[in-house]
């Protein structure tokens, strides 16, 4: 019987296969994989990406770190918002249709909303310091790259991509 933590490996190698199964695989060498259904080129591939930062942080430590410091707050910045309005939308068509909702946030919808409200605000005082243009600039730029790509790829695909079963290491 496996544990029912994954290894970090694990991990990626689940997220690489939901990734495959809907069809959102860079090119067709990272979709194929092996007979026990490991996508080796996507494992190979995202591992080498890894080597990379760790030696570019080898040669220049202050300045990558420094960058991915601010990327992953300012992308965490984005990411929440979307996860607390999805939360919002979703728990409410699940209630009006009579699911049965197996694990419900506490003080649903107040808390959901303060989460949006004071996350926003910090996004709009973020915004306003002058020192923090990179990260913003750089991040509301990625934003709108993913967005332009997520909808081109919803008009190229006739199947609901959210409609996919997820993978689990099993």
């Amino acid at each position: 019987m496996r544990s029912p933590q994954l290894s970090r490996e694990g991990v990626k190698r689940t997220i690489l296969l939901d990734v495959k199964k809907l069809g959102a695989a860079c090119y067709a060498r990272f979709k194929r994989t092996s007979s026990k259904g490991v996508p080796r080129a996507a494992v190979l591939g995202s591992t080498v990406i890894g080597l990379l930062v760790t030696a570019s942080n080898f040669f220049a430590p202050s300045e990558v770190f420094t960058f991915l410091l601010s990327g992953s707050g300012a992308i965490a910045l984005l990411v929440y918002p979307v996860m607390a309005v999805s939360q919002l939308r979703m728990r409410t068509a699940l209630s009006k249709s009579g699911a049965q909702i197996e694990c419900m946030m506490w003080l649903f919808p107040h808390l959901t909303w303060a989460v949006i409200i004071l996350i926003s605000a910090v996004l709009l005082a973020v915004v306003l310091l002058p020192e923090r243009c990179y990260e913003v600039g750089s991040t509301a730029g990625l934003a709108a790259a993913i967005a332009a790509i997520g909808a081109l790829r919803s008009k190229q695909t006739a199947t609901d991509p959210f409609n996919v079963p997820a993978t689990r290491g099993e």
